[in-house]
């Protein structure tokens, strides 16, 4: 990641930027989709009291209605056009030109999991750039 008097190469922070975009879009898209879990308080339940085997009623129900309320926000998603951020930049036509081809690439990656989809019994969505959006939330 540096050269060798010590200064950083772009290589590496091209590679440490693209780790912590993955962390904040597909990693946590992954590791926080509880919604369709908090479902049935018998698998998951938020808390609950000794020697039960499921979730309280009320627990169970703010459950779902925290997974609802977050569920129902609209994010933006990975295959969305970000070009209008490039607008009145000093290198604005390179950064649009860097954004669209972002964008190309998630297209590319949602042809290539819907493919695959085709062949499953139960889809994959978790790591679709449709289904990820750009924001922890």
């Amino acid at each position: 990641m540096r050269t060798p008097n010590g200064g950083y190469r772009c290589e590496g922070v091209v590679n440490w930027l693209a780790v912590m975009a993955f962390h904040v879009t597909g990693f946590h898209n992954q590791v926080s989709s509880m919604s369709t879990d908090v479902i049935d308080p018998d698998f998951v339940g938020f808390s609950w009291a000794a020697n039960e085997a499921s979730s309280r009623p009320r627990q169970s129900v703010d459950a779902a209605l925290l997974m609802a309320q977050n569920s129902a926000r609209r994010y933006p998603t990975l295959t969305e056009d970000f070009s209008f951020v490039a607008k009145g930049l000093a290198k604005g036509q390179r950064a649009t030109l860097l954004l669209q081809s972002f964008q190309a690439d998630m297209f590319s990656l949602r042809r290539t999991i819907q493919a695959k989809n085709t062949k499953r019994s139960f889809p994959f969505t978790s790591m679709d750039p449709d289904h990820v959006s750009v924001t922890a939330g």
